[in-house]
């Protein structure tokens, strides 16, 4: 699999900045460097939905959810064939942790943005972040660990 293709081929992105993370993206070669890459692009494509679902085109903010839920899948596939033992080495599970918990209260101030009808988009985009960011505490605690965390509260 090739993990440096663009995460929407074909399409256009005006912006530079976004623009540049791609290539980024596409050059480098060290797996945590290129999660902290594919962080911040998943933060340009929330970011992104949060100012189509201001401007009320729910259609495209949808195809903006599809994007960071792709990218997000990225990033796990990316350090889960990294090698790394999160427990020893957590750079990289962790910072993705910690951007999947910020990016996931956007997500639930976008989802009482959506009218019920047209909410699905935006609840399997949380699921999918908050299944991902389960697995990063799982990988950095360790499964005896974060289930017993878990059970107490």
């Amino acid at each position: 699999m090739c993990l440096s293709k663009p995460l929407h081929a074909g399409e256009d992105i005006p912006n530079k900045g976004y623009q540049k993370l791609e290539e980024k993206l596409r050059i480098t070669t060290d797996p945590i460097k290129k999660v902290k890459t594919l962080i911040k692009i998943s933060d340009f494509h929330l970011h992104a939905a949060a100012n189509m679902v201001k401007k009320e085109d729910l259609t495209e903010a949808d195809r903006y959810l599809s994007h960071y839920r792709e990218t997000i899948r990225r990033t796990q596939e990316i350090l889960n064939s990294s090698g790394r033992n999160a427990q020893k080495k957590p750079a990289g599970f962790k910072d993705f942790e910690i951007a999947l918990k910020r990016q996931l209260r956007i997500l639930e101030d976008l989802r009482v943005l959506y009218p019920y009808e047209q909410a699905q988009k935006v609840n399997e985009t949380i699921e999918h972040a908050k299944a991902a960011q389960e697995q990063m505490l799982v990988q950095i605690f360790g499964e005896e660990n974060f289930r017993t965390r878990k059970e107490t509260k």
